[in-house]
């Protein structure tokens, strides 16, 4: 519960604000890897990794609404505007599949080593969210400064002194999806006081956005980028490097 009240001048008015909220959060996460040295161009690793998490997020009521009164007023605090309710449920996976390279080649007394490996990475998103609100109430009938329960009776709704209304919009309901693959190799001489890399990455991504209820506000991004790196190290004495 979140009780927050304020004084606005713009209004001339003082309101308290309420938000009543029950999230329950959960992450399951699994990964596997591994690790192997061989001889094939010279001192040689292999490792690799796969892993896939979800995390979940449920929200089976939130409730929030405002009171309000004329500022330096004696008047009881009366409810404002409507009452929302909101209810959401939402659930991510991630898939990740990595590999990695490296060899260490001697030459004479020259160290060359080259890495090199790929990594991709998958996530998608589905979220489900409903929202209700009652129409602001105005009939004299209802006293608005009693309590919400008091107010929201089975009665004032049958009545219709209380009228219910969904207010979920078309976007509230969505699926998402990004998707990463990236390569990257370097090469590294390690001339004992000197040393040089040379390297690249190629990345590219893409994320959609999928609303189940307005195709037109569906999106999506393509992008693919290749970063180079280029490096040298002196080593000037035991002490310092530039």
């Amino acid at each position: 519960i979140r009780t927050q009240t304020v004084e606005d001048d713009s209004k001339n008015q003082e309101i308290a604000s309420t938000t009543l909220q029950w999230v329950e959060r959960q992450y399951l996460g699994q990964q596997f890897s591994g690790l192997h040295s061989f001889s094939f161009l010279g001192d040689d690793e292999l490792s690799w990794r796969i892993g896939f998490a979800q995390s979940s997020r449920y929200e089976p009521d939130r409730r929030s609404y405002q009171y309000g009164r004329g500022l330096n007023t004696n008047q009881p605090l009366r409810l404002l505007g409507s009452v929302e309710r909101r209810y959401s449920d939402l659930t991510e996976n991630v898939y990740d599949l990595g590999v990695d390279y490296q060899s260490d080649i001697m030459l004479d007394d020259i160290l060359f080593r080259l890495k090199t490996g790929l990594m991709y990475n998958v996530k998608d998103r589905e979220v489900d969210l409903a929202r209700y609100s009652n129409r602001a109430i105005t009939d004299p009938a209802v006293d608005t400064s009693l309590t919400l329960e008091e107010i929201l009776t089975a009665e004032n709704i049958a009545d219709r002194y209380v009228v219910f209304l969904g207010s979920t919009t078309d976007t509230d309901d969505y699926e998402a999806t990004d998707e990463t693959l990236a390569y990257y190799v370097s090469a590294e001489l390690d001339l004992g006081s000197v040393s040089v890399l040379a390297g690249g990455r190629l990345e590219s991504f893409s994320q959609e956005i999928k609303y189940p209820n307005q195709d037109s506000s569906n999106s999506k991004l393509d992008e693919s980028k290749f970063l180079p790196a280029l490096s040298a190290v002196w080593r000037m004495n035991d002490e310092a490097q530039v």
